[in-house]
């Protein structure tokens, strides 16, 4: 007599945990966007609130699409801790697809 038991379950954990480590971005790297998207706004915060907020900052808009950088070079624009966020966009259907390439990060010394 044989038993037939059951097909060992393989436990399938989901996205593992990891510390919360903060992203940065080093000034003066470059930011390539996405294939297909164009920078469409850099703009820098002096803290994530403001950016989160979009208050104040001093924000570089490329408004033309088809003039717009695919990549930009993260400066910071004074002395001092900035945060950066940079918005892509790209054509879509009825209209542009917009995404964050970068979105309150701390902007770094090199």
């Amino acid at each position: 007599m044989s038993l037939a038991l059951p097909a060992r379950r393989r436990h399938v954990r989901g996205p593992r945990s990891r510390p919360d480590r903060r992203r940065v971005i080093v000034e003066g790297t470059e930011h390539v966007a996405a294939a297909g998207h164009r920078v469409y706004v850099v703009a820098y915060y002096r803290s994530p609130e403001d950016a989160r907020d979009f208050r104040g900052g001093v924000v570089t808009t490329y408004a033309d699409h088809d003039a717009a950088p695919d990549r930009v070079t993260v400066a910071a624009p004074g002395p001092g801790d900035w945060f950066v966020s940079i918005l892509e966009r790209s054509p879509g259907a009825s209209g542009y697809t917009f995404v964050a390439g970068a979105d309150g990060v701390p902007l770094v010394p090199r």
